[in-house]
């Protein structure tokens, strides 16, 4: 039985309980008699005695479930954590978050950019320098066809 499962675990501690209870109350045998009577086999000192050794074993019972629900819980928690980090941080890198993020906030400033005259002049200049790039590039094509002439000066 591992660890992990906790119905295991629930029942070794309601079992533990329930033993420890009926171990108290039916196999330890005392009799509460009034102290003036003479034909007590116990004294009240001596069913204080039996009684707090029960309840102390109870405790030690109990204690050593609760650690042991503890463990359990922490090696639990631990798991689920990682799983759910590991999941966020795919989600992160896959684009599920980011990428929604990131396009909603891309495609709100181009619009504004689109709108505002200052896109357009940026756009007509860039376009501009594009065409005379283009037309510099091809003149240079053209002068040089692949062949070259040694240097006669």
């Amino acid at each position: 039985m591992s660890l992990r499962t906790s119905a295991g675990l629930e029942l070794f501690a309601a079992g533990s309980l329930t033993g420890g209870i009926v171990f108290t109350f039916i196999f330890a045998p005392f009799h509460v008699a009034h102290p003036v009577s003479q034909s007590s086999d116990m004294t009240y000192s001596d069913f204080v005695s039996v009684m707090l050794t029960g309840i102390t074993v109870l405790l030690a019972v109990v204690a050593l479930a609760v650690g042991v629900l503890a463990y359990w819980g922490f090696a639990a928690t631990k798991d689920l954590v990682q799983k759910a980090a590991e999941k966020h941080v795919d989600d992160l890198v896959n684009g599920t978050i980011f990428d929604k993020k990131f396009n909603d906030l891309v495609e709100a400033l181009v619009r504004k950019k689109i709108d505002s005259s200052e896109f357009n002049d940026y756009m007509a200049v860039a376009l501009e320098k594009s065409i005379l790039q283009n037309a510099e590039n091809r003149a240079k094509a053209t002068d040089h066809n692949g062949s070259e002439e040694p240097f006669s000066g």
